[in-house]
């Protein structure tokens, strides 16, 4: 990759060929800018990787389609940005624009989006100071009047020495038809905002999570994992609680491997039965890449039956999800007509965790109302630890369902705790990434939650009595 040396040096450029960059979604979400070819002509063209694409007036979707900022990007000497769209329209972003000058940012038979610089200032970023320009937008039709459209709240930030920080999409700018990244399916072209560079001379905010990154233990370090399987017909012998606990105690690290002896102890109780089921031993660890996790957040990775892409959350700590068949596709005999499929099952989202190992979440069976809950509980790394140790005593000893009872679940947002023949202390609710949400105190064999504000999803609830703890889950509709 090369680039012409009077285009490179220019200030406020939005992007270089090398470069990868990652922008965060409203929601925590991560997506990546790289570039896989740079033509050093007249101009620069950088060409982004594709993204898996659904159109929302047919479904169809396609793991071939362009990226979330188009087919490709065309710098001019005089800093002026071409984005060309899937269908060959075109956006003009000048970068080396002054304040309070518009230009014609897009325009097509319904209307025109005119562009301003609406400030400079200073401003920080990653630990990076660095001189911002704030581009606005403002939507005409064609005779010149003012209309009401999204993309008139919407801002793009470039800064002087490091490129774009605040973005929007641009692959069919400005409009929510045809194609559309599945990322862009909740939301009208929203901002987003710039979380991690990574260059030859810079690397600053967060960066890809990687295979063995996940799975970056030491010797002495542990981790505590509860499995809880459900079946609303407990006679079948399905519903099962289980207790691991591992502990690290040697790492040789090759160039395709990492190799763990690990000492793991699990108990498992089946609640039909109560039978109780005991594991000790000392056992070989192999983690071998994977190459199809290392790629950048929002690339696709396209197997012979399907295609999906990892999605990346910024969250500490950091984690990488594998969708599991929420957003898998499916090949038809067609390149542009990709179908999603729902199966019966249980179609967990596999979350991977930055040192923490994985796959973690939660799911449903689509028709026996019953699923599995996999969660780490407590992990010591070094000095650090989270969360409550598991007590293989209890196993024997408590029902979940039995001892604490959690209603409604699924809820709207108010929650009562019963404990009956038992003293509550405290109740914590955590995030499936073990993110503390809510911590209260209580002095009774009962109590309330407030989880109005929470967003929708399942949540962890560690129940604290005595020198016990319980966990269970909540689903907040």
């Amino acid at each position: 990759m090369c680039l012409s040396g009077g285009i490179r040096a220019q200030d406020y450029q939005m992007f270089s060929g090398d470069r990868i960059s990652f922008f965060e979604y409203p929601d925590g979400e991560i997506i990546s800018v790289r570039f896989d070819s740079v033509h050093d002509n007249d101009a620069v063209e950088l060409y982004p990787p594709p993204n898996i694409q659904i159109a929302f007036e047919t479904g169809c979707a396609t793991p071939y389609g362009t990226s979330w900022l188009g087919e490709k990007i065309i710098i001019r000497p005089d800093g002026t940005h071409l984005f060309i769209s899937e269908s060959s329209d075109t956006t003009r972003i000048r970068s080396q624009a002054l304040p309070g000058v518009p230009w014609i940012a897009f325009r097509n038979s319904a209307y025109v989006i005119s562009a301003t610089v609406l400030s400079m200032e200073e401003a920080s970023f990653l630990g990076i100071t660095d001189t911002v320009k704030n581009i606005g937008f403002q939507a005409y039709d064609p005779e010149m009047n003012e209309l009401e459209h999204f993309i008139n709240d919407r801002v793009i930030s470039i800064s002087k020495n490091h490129g774009a920080t605040r973005l929007v999409g641009f692959s069919n700018f400005p409009e929510q038809s045809g194609f559309h990244p599945l990322n862009f399916y909740y939301a009208a072209n929203p901002e987003l905002s710039l979380v991690g560079i990574t260059a030859e001379d810079l690397s600053a905010g967060i960066q890809n999570l990687t295979w063995f990154e996940v799975f970056d233990f030491s010797p002495g370090d542990e981790i505590h994992i509860m499995n809880d399987q459900v079946d609303i017909d407990v006679s079948y012998n399905y519903s099962k609680i289980r207790k691991t606990i591992k502990k690290y105690l040697d790492r040789k690290k090759f160039q395709d491997s990492i190799v763990y002896r690990v000492e793991v102890t699990w108990k498992e109780k089946r609640e039909a039965s109560g039978e109780i089921t005991y594991f000790h031993d000392t056992i070989t660890e192999v983690i071998y890449r994977n190459d199809a996790f290392d790629r950048l957040p929002g690339e696709p990775v396209i197997e012979s039956y399907r295609a999906y892409t990892h999605l990346m959350y910024k969250a500490e700590p950091l984690a990488k999800v594998d969708p599991g068949g929420g957003l898998d596709i499916w090949p038809t005999g067609t390149d542009t007509c990709w179908s999603f499929c729902c199966v019966d099952g249980c179609l967990m989202e596999r979350r991977y965790v930055k040192g923490l190992g994985g796959p973690y979440g939660s799911c449903s069976n689509a028709f026996s109302f019953g699923g599995t809950d996999l969660y780490y509980v407590y992990y010591r790394k070094g000095a650090t630890t989270w969360g409550a140790p598991i007590d293989f005593t209890a196993i024997e000893e408590q029902s979940y369902e039995d001892e604490i009872n959690v209603f409604p679940n699924p809820s709207d947002g108010f929650v009562q705790i019963f404990a009956p023949g038992r003293e509550i202390s405290a109740v914590t609710v955590l995030n499936l990434c073990g993110e503390i949400m809510m911590e209260k105190q209580v002095r009774a064999n009962e109590g309330s939650l407030d989880l109005t504000a929470f967003p929708p999803g399942i949540y962890l609830l560690n129940i604290h009595s005595g020198d016990q703890r319980y966990f269970t889950r909540i689903i907040k509709q």
